[in-house]
């Protein structure tokens, strides 16, 4: 997926209690191209998981925790199995902020996150 316009909207899903790792591509240039890799130095994120229509808080993954990575043109996420075992099954919201170096902050994607139970 490569976000280039406004905030693209991806659905993510997880096996209760399998590791789960996604990475996100993004690139930057004007319509039409050339398009290259978004830098993100000096930058840092954060993605919320919350309950839909709410704001309960089901998850939260960070630069700051290592569960989320930046890396030019790409996002990192993860969550470990242990993790993933502790979240609730259900259809969530999330999105990622990215706070860049300059201070402003970014959401670069946003979507429904389905935890499916294991059975």
């Amino acid at each position: 997926m490569s976000a280039r316009l406004g905030i693209p909207t991806y659905p993510y899903s997880l096996y209760r209690g399998d590791t789960w790792r996604r990475v996100i591509n993004v690139q930057q240039g004007p319509t039409g191209g050339p398009y290259t890799d978004y830098s993100f130095a000096g930058a840092t994120a954060l993605c919320h998981i919350r309950m839909q229509g709410g704001e309960k808080l089901i998850a939260t993954l960070t630069t700051a925790d290592s569960t989320i990575i930046l890396a030019t043109g790409k996002i990192y996420l993860a969550l470990s199995a242990a993790a993933g075992a502790a979240l609730p099954v259900g259809n969530f919201r999330y999105d990622i902020q990215v706070t860049l170096a300059s201070g402003d902050v970014v959401t670069f994607v946003r979507g429904l996150f389905v935890i499916v139970g294991d059975t």
